[in-house]
Parts: C-alpha cells; structure tokens; sequence
C-alpha cells in the first residue's frame, strides 16, 4: 500500500472514510490507529496493519483496509463469543484436568489404602503361620508325653500284674504251709509232698492246734537259724531272741565277703590281662562291652570264654591274697 495519497491514484479497492467518520484526537497531529484484536481475522500478531493515512493534519484521511464482511461490527461480536466460548472451553478443559487430578488422587489414596491392606493382611498372614507352627509344636509334644505316659501306664500295669502274681503265689504258699505243719505237728493226714491240701480243711483245725503249729515253726526256725549262723561262722547265741539279728549279721557279712571275692576275682584278671599285655588300655575295659556289638555277638563270645573263665576262677579260689599262685608252672 503507497504511504503518501497526495497523487490521487489509489488502488480501486481501497475504501476513503470521511475525516468526520473516523475523528481525530485535536491534541495529536498524527491519527489515532485501534487496538489490533487477535480474535479477527487481520488483527492477529504478524498480520500487516492494512490502513492507510492519506494527507496530514486535519485533512488527513485514514484508508480502511478491504474487507469480504459487509459489516465489520457482526463480526467483532463473533470473534468476541468465539473468543469466550474458547475461554470457557479451556476453563471446561481446567475443571476437567482438575477433576482427574481429583480422580488420579483418590486412585492413589486408595492404591496406597489397598498396599496398607496388603501388608496388614500379610502381616496376619505371617502371624496365623506362627500360630499354626507353635500349635503344632505344642501338639506334636503333648504326644510324646501321651506316649511316655502310656508307657509309664503299661509298666505300672505289668508290675501290678508282676505283685499280684507274686501275692498270690505267696497266699498259696502260705496255706500249703500251714497245712503241713498242721499235717506235721499232728499227723491228722500223711504228708505227700506235692498233693494239694483244700482250704476248707482248716476249719478241722481248731486254736489249740493252732498254737501247736506255731509253737513248732518257731522251733523249727530256731533250729534252722543256729545252722544257718553256724555255716556263716558265727557263734549262735543261747537267746533264741536274738538269734534274728545275729542271722542278719551274718548275711551282711557274707554279703560283704561276697563283694570282696569278686573284687579279688576282678583283679586278678585285669593282673592276668595286664601281665600278658603290657600295653592295653584297661580304661576301655572298665567301658564294658564295646557298642558295636550285637547282642547274639556278645553271647558268642561269652560262651566261647566260660571255659576259660572256670579254669581262671578255680585258680584264684586256690590262690591266697598274698601269694602268686596264677605264676605258669
């Protein structure tokens, strides 16, 4: 577009607008040009301002660019609702991110409620399996002291069983007793022995034979004490009340003796083994049989050496403590 229109020839399609058309300000030589508004067409950032002034002061014409638009004012009221509606679109388009920013929160508060949930219920979880583990444990022990108890009830069942029999046989013995001291002290029935006597024959019996009887059995132990106490070398006392006391003496001195034999047997034969092995070791023996032996093994071994075992034991019986008798002749 020509800047000076003081030729005359401006192009055919430019439009004069009337100085009272579009008044200038009387304070400024120059013309005062609009606001661009970026919403028309023409009016954007980069578009050419298509107006032109024609002449200078107050006969100075402002020249309006072409426009396919018949009324310029219809269209600035579009571009202004256009211009709104774009900004309530992208206020629309805000209030939708927002909403999912809204949403995509509340998804991570529950994702994060969810994981809480998790580790709460693998917590539980972990819990109940320890639970389950000592339950088990105290299950698995409560039956083995149902077992040992069963054990211990079987045991004490067969040694009951064990008395019992023991008793019984005990009350036989004791009946058959009394009947052949009766049958002894009194010669009512020829004594046999092995034939059974019925209980029933007691009550021939009356409290004078009773008496008898017992009368007789404590002879009878006297008699037998004084040869007992004899045999152990101890002299028998003339009062038959103590002569209990001095069996029991005896016994614990034969017990003793007993004891001192086979010490002395024992000791002999570590002495033998010693003797013919200088170098074995006599703390294994003391040990016992070795563990890796079994029983039908042991009895082998033991059958094999009872001859052996014999002659030894005959020579130590003839050997005297301070003598060396066991020497090979």
């Amino acid at each position: 577009m020509p800047e000076d229109a003081e030729a005359g020839d401006a192009a055919p399609s430019t439009m004069e607008v009337a100085p009272s058309a579009l008044p200038l300000p009387e304070t400024s030589a120059e013309p005062t040009l609009p606001h661009p508004d970026p919403m028309v067409p023409g009016h954007g950032v980069g578009d050419s301002l298509a107006v032109s002034i024609v002449g200078r002061g107050p006969q100075s014409t402002v020249v309006a660019p072409p426009t396919d638009e018949p009324n310029t004012g219809i269209v600035s009221g579009r571009a202004n609702k256009d211009h709104e509606d774009a900004i309530r679109a992208c206020d629309a388009a805000l209030r939708d991110r927002e909403a999912a920013v809204t949403e995509c929160d509340t998804a991570i508060q529950e994702r994060d409620r969810a994981v809480r949930m998790r580790d709460e219920m693998s917590d539980d979880r972990d819990t109940a399996y320890g639970q389950r583990d000592t339950a088990i444990r105290a299950q698995i022990e409560l039956a083995h002291e149902r077992d040992a108890a069963i054990g211990k009830r079987n045991e004490a069942i067969r040694d009951r069983d064990i008395a019992n029999k023991a008793t019984a046989e005990a009350m036989a013995s004791e009946e058959v007793v009394r009947i052949e001291l009766h049958c002894i002290a009194h010669a009512l029935i020829p004594f046999r022995k092995g034939e059974a006597y019925p209980v029933s024959s007691l009550s021939l019996i009356g409290s004078d034979a009773f008496a008898v009887a017992h009368a007789e059995v404590e002879r009878l132990a006297s008699d037998l004490t004084v040869v007992l106490l004899r045999d152990l070398g101890v002299t028998p006392s003339d009062n038959s009340g103590q002569l209990p006391g001095q069996l029991i003496q005896g016994v614990e001195a034969l017990r003793r003796r007993a004891d001192e034999a086979l010490f002395h047997g024992v000791h002999r034969a570590f002495a033998v083994a010693r003797s013919h092995y200088s170098n074995i070791a006599l703390d294994e023996l003391t040990q016992g049989y070795p563990a890796d032996y079994t029983d039908a093994e042991l009895d082998q071994i033991e059958e094999e050496v009872e001859p052996f075992a014999r002659t030894l034991v005959e020579r130590i019986e003839g050997d005297e403590p301070d003598q060396k008798s066991l020497s090979r002749s």
